[in-house]
């Protein structure tokens, strides 16, 4: 359909923010006193440290310039060479070549690429000259309570913030913008608590209060709603990397929703911020741990994982560990430490050592190093409501009450005379197979030229490792039935799959038994690998050259603990591969023997194939192999210790196999376990911390390479910082050392987060990294103040957002004039209101909101609204549970963005448009573009037309004329009532859409089909359709998309 063209109400213009702090060159005149950290630092910082920073291994010139010690020592060794001389610039190095013309001898060099301006040159030689004092780095100083500044507009000021905002202000001669109307503050208000636009009703209620506390009750009234902990939560979830797969290689869907719901319960109940990090850094390890501790424990389980092939373990647990030590640096420290990960940081002081000293605490858990392409990849737990957990308890008892049936008894009498009577006791005979291939000419049909032989007795196949043959006899396994498979094997060569049943074109669905150098291994499987089982023996028992007994048994389950390995009637060990089979499999194509279809693997023969269509038992396995199981049971040791484990083993085997009662309760117990599993299966998990009961060990690892290791080390932070608190070298000591009362980092940073939420910058721009790096604060006494309050105030997280919320600073109104443009362009003096284009989730969910089609349920699995089809199909493999995206229906469409189901390798486009991360790394700080596909999408998505349609049918259901209806829409979508002139334009706009649709009636039908929801039948199509479009206009006002 042509659309028509926009009118005037759509705005091209958003101001974002940019990377000048303000403009303070006064015209090139220098501070009269130089400041180390305010004006030093960062020129050394970013010209000068690459080379001249804290590593002295990699100093260039032996030159250091992070002390004065260093910056000021004699650099040569034959004569006196100072690139600093304090109070002397013009003997001083530093000043000399800063300022030659010589390409060989300027500094920077010429190859860095970076370069001085005169101003900044003239700023190293005053502060030379004024004695070159150092500072310590603003952020590692210790946190103090502030004066707050005198001011000369006392009347301006709600709370101590205002003081240090316009005493910056008087200093630049700047006056602060009134107070924003009501309209657009609670607007404001709304966007900043709850990710949300105001309702009408809340609008008409704050515009009819007039009382002095009318905007202070709105905080609270916002502040105690449940979607603050949604708003809240959706930023923490960006630094946790929350997502809802697992990452890396085949991206399949991992669980871990309770720990996005935990978050926002905790925003929500207002945790206090040391028990809200505590828990998720350790939560496991508090003592008597609640499930919800465990589950906040899942903050260090959000990392991307793997599970491909090939991959090598040690080098991911080295990966996971660097991933969670420098996640929670930047989360809680504010620094850059996986710099430090090949070598010692070239800026912050954070050596090599230093970093792999805090990976100690994060590298100790049970996890794998593969997560098993599955959704749950332990440690676990299962996450029950309290009538889910009473009805646990009870499966639990009945397991408990089976167990002590028939007590365990070594001296049972009934086991002694057994046990006397045994070795005149012949095994039972094998039970017959539902299948079975006997090896002759005349008794199988095998398609090529098979070879057939006698060797010791066995009908034999041979299998020359040339071609694979085949024959239609085939077993009808499934994955959730219990089968068994047993052959004789004789080996020459052991490389490839001996018997199969696989179809290529379906990702290998089926089955195989495989060997690879003598280790036995069974594929069972749906589509390879994200749907399939994969089991391979420890050790390599296939003897080549040797006939071999070869079988496995299945109990149904589909999982890993459901097979079992024999050989020669023994069970072997066997380790997991793959265990998330949960699809059929069954196909349409024949047996294969000697390899899979068009795969050549075995060389050797295969005799007396049986197949039954049962898990057989332990004894019938060896009957099978035609040997008495406990044979070697039977005669009595000498040694006490050999002797004692013969009774055990044997006994062991008597109950399992002979004594009725304890079969009888065997069996009652299996019953009672697998009730128990499967109501598991039906409970939602989550992945957690847990310790190992001993500690993997952490090493230095040379340039990062996980199999360099050089010096071991132990739990340990940077020297810079505070001491560890006594304790254990663990992930609780060290969330307990982040909380000291002299710690400088934690909260400086916290709260600068905290209020780049409300600016759309942080006091200090570089929120994820205060190091050397960092910019420095626009107002670094306001950040301390801050920080001492939020630290002495028992980390109240929504007493500080209020504080931040009732300052004048926030509420001023946003308009920016032509000299506040000048001296204050990106707003770091905080001279006007906060203007900025809202986040991805805000835009989508305001649509939602104002039309009235957004579910405000809270919690629960991930959702999967509209996108565009075959995203997910480019990325995937084929053995991805993450492969084809299944849009979801009904409520699923109109959920809060933050609830929608997030695939790492394809995040919803309607997300990372809006410039969404993909949640692969930790992020504090998101970017914030505006570009035509952004305008494109708003126009064109599904989503917003739909919402523009029931925004549309909203104003037509409204009491009243056009301009009325007119009103309410736009007031719904920007929050106020609009002016005359915008209301000409909008009602012009609509007559034209009304003519247009009156000669395109299919575009006016087609227009309004879109999206679930239903089209209402008592309004005419035409009619709606131009609604529908004026709507659409509406969402695409720059005020529709910008918290101003």
């Amino acid at each position: 359909m042509n659309k028509l063209a926009y009118t005037a109400l759509i705005s091209a213009t958003l101001i974002g923010s940019g990377c000048a702090l303000f403009n303070n060159e006064d015209e090139n005149k220098l501070p009269e006193r130089v400041e180390f950290n305010e004006h030093i630092r960062p020129i050394l910082s970013d010209k000068c440290f690459h080379c001249h920073g804290n590593d002295p291994e990699t100093a260039e010139a032996g030159l250091l310039l992070n002390s004065f010690e260093a910056a000021t020592k004699n650099l040569s060794k034959r004569r006196e060479k100072y690139a600093v001389i304090p109070g002397h610039p013009e003997k001083s190095s530093l000043v000399e070549r800063i300022n030659t013309d010589d390409e060989d001898d300027i500094m920077p060099p010429p190859e860095s690429h970076k370069t001085l301006s005169q101003y900044e040159k003239d700023l190293l030689a005053k502060w030379i000259e004024q004695g070159a004092e150092f500072q310590e780095h603003w952020s590692f100083t210790k946190i103090a309570d502030q004066t707050p500044p005198e001011v000369n507009k006392e009347q301006w000021l709600n709370n101590d913030i205002d003081r240090y905002v316009l005493n910056k202000l008087e200093d630049k001669n700047l006056k602060p913008n009134k107070e924003a109307t009501k309209e657009k503050l609670l607007r404001r208000l709304s966007f900043d608590t709850t990710g949300l636009p105001p309702s009408l009703e809340e609008l008409d209620r704050f515009l009819k209060d007039n009382s002095a506390d009318a905007y202070e009750k709105m905080v609270d009234h916002y502040l105690a709603q449940a979607a603050y902990g949604e708003h809240m939560g959706r930023f923490w979830l960006d630094a946790a990397r929350y997502g809802d797969t697992h990452g890396l290689h085949l991206d399949n869907y991992r669980e871990m929703w309770p720990y996005r719901d935990w978050v926002i319960e905790a925003f929500n109940k207002n945790m206090p911020f040391d028990q809200f990090s505590t828990e998720q850094l350790a939560g496991d390890l508090l003592p008597k741990p609640s499930l919800q501790q465990k589950i906040a424990s899942g903050f260090n389980r959000c990392n991307v994982t793997t599970s491909e092939g090939g991959s090598i373990a040690e080098e991911y647990y080295v990966r996971y560990a660097v991933d969670r030590t420098s996640t929670t640096s930047t989360v809680w420290l504010g620094l850059t430490t996986g710099c430090a990960a090949c070598h010692d940081h070239k800026f912050d002081p954070v050596s090599q050592k230093e970093f792999y000293e805090m990976t100690a605490f994060f590298n100790n858990i049970t996890e794998n190093a593969m997560d098993g392409n599955r959704k749950d990849t332990p440690p676990i737990i299962h996450v029950m409501n309290d009538q889910q957990k009473k009805k646990d308890l009870a499966l639990e008892a009945k397991i408990a009450e089976a167990k002590k049936v028939v007590p365990h008894n070594p001296k049972d009498p009934n086991f002694l005379t057994w046990a006397q009577k045994a070795k005149t006791t012949k095994p039972a005979p094998a039970p017959n197979a539902k299948l079975a291939l006997n090896f002759t000419e005349q008794t199988v049909d095998i398609k090529g030229k098979p070879v057939f032989t006698i060797d010791k007795g066995k009908n034999s196949l041979v299998l020359d490792k040339k071609a694979v043959l085949e024959t239609t006899t085939k077993p009808d396994f499934e994955f959730n039935k219990p089968f068994s498979i047993g052959l004789w094997v004789y080996g020459e060569e052991f490389s490839g799959a001996i018997v199969s049943n696989m179809d290529n074109a379906q990702y290998t669905r089926g089955w195989d038994i495989w060997s690879t150098s003598g280790r036995i291994v069974l594929h069972v499987i749906n589509e390879w690998p994200g749907n399939a089982l994969k089991v391979e023996t420890k050790k390599a028992p296939l003897k080549p050259k040797k006939w071999n007994h070869l079988f496995i048994t299945s109990d149904g389950s589909g999982r890993a603990h459901g097979i079992k390995i024999y050989l020669n009637g023994r069970t072997q060990d066997f380790r997991t591969n793959n265990n998330n089979l949960s699809k059929t499999i069954k196909n349409k194509k024949p047996l294969y023997l000697g390899g899979r279809e068009s795969q050549p693997g075995f060389k050797g023969k295969i005799s007396d194939l049986q197949f039954f269509e049962k898990k057989l038992s332990p004894i019938q396995v060896t009957s099978a192999y035609g040997e008495y199981p406990i044979k070697h049971l039977l005669s009595p040791k000498k040694d006490k210790n050999a002797e004692n484990k013969r009774v055990k083993e044997l006994y062991s085997y008597y109950r399992s196999h002979v004594d009725e009662a304890s079969l009888l309760a065997d069996k009652q117990l299996r019953v009672a376990e697998n009730k128990r599993n499967n109501f598991l299966k039906t409970i939602p998990t989550t992945m957690i911390m847990q310790e190992r009961p001993t500690p993997r060990g952490a090493y230095v690892l040379d340039r990062g390479q996980y199999d360099q290791r050089k010096d071991k080390v132990e739990p340990a932070v940077p020297a810079f910082l505070p001491d560890l608190p006594k304790g254990p070298g663990n992930r609780l000591t060290f969330a307990k050392w982040l909380f000291l009362p002299d710690h400088p980092l934690t909260s400086r940073v916290t709260v600068n987060r905290f209020w780049q939420q409300l600016f759309g910058t942080g006091i200090c721009k570089t929120s994820d990294d205060f190091g050397s790096q960092s910019e420095f604060p626009s107002h670094p006494q306001l950040l301390d103040h801050l920080a001492y309050k939020f630290m002495n105030e028992g980390w109240d997280v929504k007493k500080l957002m209020k504080y931040m919320l009732m300052s004048a600073s926030y509420r001023q109104d946003s308009f920016v004039s032509d000299k506040k443009l000048e001296i204050d362009p990106y707003n770091r003096l905080i001279s006007r209101g906060p203007r900025f284009r809202l986040d991805a989730e805000m835009i989508r969910d305001n649509a939602l909101k104002s039309s009235g089609l957004l579910v405000e349920k809270i919690g629960g699995k991930s959702v999967k609204p509209y996108q565009p089809e075959g995203i997910w199909n480019a990325v995937a493999y084929s053995g991805s549970n993450t492969r084809h995206f299944k849009q979801e229906s009904g409520e699923k469409l109109y959920r809060r963005s933050l609830y929608t189901f997030l695939k790492r390798t394809a995040p919803a486009p309607m997300m990372s448009n809006f410039d969404a991360p993909n949640r692969e790394t930790c992020t504090v700080r998101r970017e914030r573009t505006n570009t035509p596909l952004q305008a494109l999408q708003l126009m064109n998505d599904v989503q917003y037309l739909e919402a523009s349609r029931h925004l549309a049918t909203k104003a037509l259901q409204t009491q009243g004329d056009n301009n009325d209806k007119i009103k309410k829409a736009f007031r719904k979508v920007t929050s106020r009532f609009p002016n005359k002139e915008e209301l000409i334009i909008m009602s012009e706009v609509l007559q034209a859409h009304h003519k247009h649709f009156e000669v395109n009636a299919n575009e006016a039908k087609e227009l309004i089909a879109h999206g679930e929801s239903k089209v209402p039948k008592d309004i005419d199509s035409n009619e709606l359709a131009a609604w529908t479009m004026l709507c659409s206009q509406l969402y695409n006002l720059d005020e529709a998309i910008t918290k101003e």
